[in-house]
């Protein structure tokens, strides 16, 4: 609402005036020409958003990770990748989010199903071991609404969030400071 936008065209004084066609073709152009700068007003507000809800989730000391249907990985935040690329039980890859040790890949495998079963409501959550022996990750698996747009080209399905009690959030000491003055 606060940004205006005007378009202007130009002819040179040795092609003269524009012609009555002319300016019925510009009339008919322009309705799609403001349809096509607003749909541009709108993806660069979505991408807007887009990128400090990346920024917010990376900003999480928990690994977050949203799959589509098929149980993809479309989205895993800084946590999550450092989490894969420790290899201590979790593993992101094309196929999606598993875990090393069998018996809590299949736990984990029924809850994201579970998750994804149509008009799901239920969070699910579970413990996994590590290989290394240090604290199990706590995990929990939620459904996302399934009320989107059609048209999206991907769409996450389910949440999955796990928390590493080896990991400290850090709090930055000014925050501290500032907070008890």
């Amino acid at each position: 609402p606060h940004i205006h936008s005007g378009i202007t065209l130009h002819r040179t004084r040795q092609m003269g005036d524009f012609e009555a066609r002319h300016v019925d073709q510009f009339l008919f152009l322009l309705r799609h020409i403001e349809r096509a700068v607003n749909i541009g007003f709108q993806l660069g507000t979505l991408g807007a958003w887009q990128r400090a809800s990346a920024e917010m989730f990376d900003a999480n000391s928990r690994a977050i990770i949203f799959l589509d249907r098929d149980g993809r990985v479309l989205f895993a935040n800084r946590a999550a990748s450092l989490l894969a690329a420790a290899k201590d039980g979790v593993v992101l890859s094309a196929q999606g989010l598993s875990l090393l040790r069998q018996s809590d890949n299949a736990r984990l495998q029924h809850l994201i199903g579970e998750a994804m079963k149509l008009h799901a409501h239920s969070t699910g959550t579970m413990w996994a071991a590590r290989p290394s022996g240090k604290r199990h990750y706590a995990i929990l698996v939620a459904p996302l609404s399934q009320d989107v747009n059609v048209m999206a080209a991907a769409r996450p399905a389910t949440c999955v969030v796990i928390t590493d009690p080896e990991t400290r959030p850090v709090v930055e000491e000014e925050r501290l400071r500032s907070l008890f003055a």
